[in-house]
This record gives C-alpha cells, sequence and structure tokens, in this order.
C-alpha cells in the first residue's frame, strides 16, 4: 500500500487542483443560477406591481366615469338658469340670483375637479401602457343664444333673430387644465387652427 502511494505520489497535486477547480466552477454555476433566479423574481415582482397599479386606475377611472355622468345632467341644468336670468329689480330676485349662481358655481367646481382627475390619471396609465392617452370629453350641448328677439312678422310667418350663445364657462376651464397638463408631459396643446389645419389636409 505504502509502495501503491510512493509509486503515485505525483497524482497528489493534479487530483487535489482538479476537486478545487470542479468546485470553483461549481460555485459559479450555483452562484450564476441563484442571480438568474432573483433577477426573474424581481422581474416578476415588477410584473405584478405594474398589473395591480394599472388595475387600481381603470377602477378609479371607471368610478370618475360614472361620477361625471351623474353630475353632467344638474350642470347643465343650473348653467342653463343661470344665463337666461333677467335683470334683477326686486330683493327676492337678486337673493334668488345670488344663490343659483352659487349653486352654479359649485357644481362647475366640482366636474372641473373630476375631470382633472381623470385626465391626469389617464395621461399615467397611456405612459405605463405605452400608448397615446385617451381624454375624456364631456356631452355638454351649447348654451343658448343670447337676446332672441322677433325680428319680422309678414304674412302670417315669424322671424327670429338672436345674438350668438357665449362659451361654455366649464369648457374655458377645462382647456386650461389641458393646457396645464401638455405643458406638465412637455407635449404642444393642439389648437383649434391646427387641428382644422390636419382636418383640411386629410
Amino acid at each position: 500500500m505504502m509502495g501503491l502511494l510512493t509509486q503515485y505520489a505525483w497524482a497528489g497535486p493534479i487530483i487535489v487542483a482538479v476537486i478545487g477547480f470542479v468546485g470553483v466552477v461549481i460555485g459559479f454555476l450555483v452562484g450564476q443560477y441563484w442571480q438568474r433566479a432573483e433577477y426573474h423574481l424581481k422581474d416578476r415582482t415588477v410584473t405584478i406591481q405594474q398589473v395591480m397599479a394599472e388595475r387600481e386606475l381603470y377602477e378609479r377611472l371607471q368610478l370618475l366615469q360614472q361620477q361625471l355622468s351623474d353630475a353632467i345632467p344638474k350642470y347643465i341644468m343650473l348653467r342653463d338658469n343661470r344665463f337666461s336670468v333677467s335683470q334683477a329689480v326686486t330683493r327676492e330676485q337678486h337673493a334668488t340670483n345670488r344663490e343659483l349662481s352659487g349653486a352654479f358655481e359649485a357644481e362647475k367646481s366640482k366636474l372641473v375637479s373630476l375631470v382633472r382627475e381623470y385626465n391626469q390619471l389617464e395621461a399615467k396609465l397611456s405612459t405605463i401602457e405605452s400608448r397615446s392617452p385617451r381624454f375624456i370629453k364631456l356631452p355638454l350641448p351649447p348654451m343658448a343664444p343670447k337676446n332672441v328677439r322677433v325680428e319680422s312678422f309678414e304674412n302670417g310667418v315669424v322671424k327670429l333673430a338672436w345674438d350668438p350663445p357665449g362659451r361654455d364657462p366649464l369648457r374655458i376651464e377645462l382647456e386650461e387644465d389641458m393646457r396645464e397638463l401638455f405643458q406638465q408631459y412637455g407635449q404642444e396643446y393642439p389648437s383649434e387652427e391646427k387641428g382644422r389645419d390636419r382636418a383640411d389636409r386629410a
């Protein structure tokens, strides 16, 4: 036995070196495996978090849509009443007009706040999903014309005349909000003239 060990004594260092090399390789492969596993785990965690964030945004957007749908009829009624009132001549009429004006402003502010939150969340969601934002557009009918009057009466036919209606105060505020939102994301706000130019070229 001693003779055998003596005969192959030269192989000892080689065996030790091979074992050490194999250990290093195994250690490297194990380390690579755990690094890849940790990377995929982190990637999966990010994906789950993104899905949860998108779901929360969609749920909030749906709730805002419902709130806007419920509030628009009341706003239209208050708006039309607010801008169709005649000049008050009595104390009671002054009080009624002030009350109507206050209710109108409160409802307008409510809608502006809801639309602002909706568009900000939609801009955030579109960035996550790498798509163009789908901002909400309120179905607001135009305001009533001003100063409606009888211009002529001929052969039993009444001809009316009126002045064009003013711009909806809600639309004016929402437009200003959208300009600020576009500026926040470094985008140019699409003006009506540019929109008409694109339509004409099409």
